[in-house]
C-alpha cells in the first residue's frame, strides 16, 4: 500500500520499534507487512490506497484501489511530532520462520474441547 501522508512519521515496522523516526516520501507495505506511522495534520490531507499484486510477487495490472481519503479541513503548520525513545539501536533480525504449535485435544463423549489447554467452544 503506498502511502505518503505528508508530516508523516514512521516510528515502528513489524519487527518493533524503528532504530530511528523516518520521514519516507512514498511508504509501500505488502500483503501482511505493518507500519506505525504519526500523522502531524497540517496543511493536507491524503489518500490510502491498494496497488494490484500478484501472487507470484511482483506488479500486476489494473489501477488503484483508494482505501482512505484524508482532508484537511483547516490547513494549518504541523505542529512538532511526539518525542519517541529512539535508541539507535537496529531493529530485531526477522527470523524468516516461526514454528506454531497447536496441541489437541477433546471428546465427543464429554464435548470439551481444548486447544493448546484452553477450553473451545463446540
Amino acid at each position: 500500500m503506498p502511502c505518503a501522508p505528508p508530516s508523516s512519521q514512521v516510528i515502528a515496522h513489524d519487527q518493533g520499534l524503528a532504530s530511528a523516526l523516518e520521514t519516507p516520501e512514498l511508504l509501500v507495505l505488502g500483503p501482511g507487512d505493518r507500519a506505525e506511522v504519526e500523522w502531524r495534520i497540517g496543511e493536507a490531507g491524503f489518500t490510502l490506497e491498494t496497488l494490484p499484486y500478484s501472487l507470484n510477487g511482483g506488479l500486476a495490472f489494473g489501477d488503484p484501489t483508494p482505501l482512505l481519503d484524508v482532508a484537511v479541513t483547516a490547513p494549518a503548520p504541523a505542529p512538532a511530532g511526539l518525542a519517541w525513545a529512539f535508541d539507535g539501536a537496529a531493529p530485531t533480525a526477522d527470523p524468516g520462520a516461526t514454528d506454531i504449535v497447536y496441541a489437541f485435544a477433546g471428546s465427543d463423549r464429554t464435548g470439551v474441547w481444548m486447544i493448546n489447554g484452553s477450553a473451545s467452544p463446540t
